[in-house]
């Protein structure tokens, strides 16, 4: 298997929690998450409510983080209100 391939098996996980005790988790490997940012960054996005240059950041950003083949914490953020953030990627 070629590193690409191999790196496409890694998993992006995407966890959210709050105080009052929900909880999200999505997993999804590498490869999934690339064609879903493809998809996206080509979707009519409405301007209220999203700003859409920075979804396109975003994506982008994504995307330099898949092509660098990185692991570990992409995203860590806590808000004001007790919402919880983490998206990591790790070998399958």
């Amino acid at each position: 298997m070629t590193a690409s391939k191999t790196y496409d098996t890694h998993i992006v996980h995407i966890n959210a929690w709050n105080l009052m005790g929900d909880r999200t988790e999505i997993n999804l490997p590498v490869k999934a998450v690339r064609k879903l940012t493809e998809a996206v960054s080509r979707l009519p996005i409405p301007m209220d409510g999203i700003n859409n240059k920075d979804l396109a950041m975003l994506m982008d950003a994504l995307a330099d983080c898949f092509d660098a083949g990185m692991t570990g914490d992409i995203i860590g953020m806590t808000t004001a209100e007790g919402m919880n953030v983490r998206v990591f990627i790790d070998q399958r």
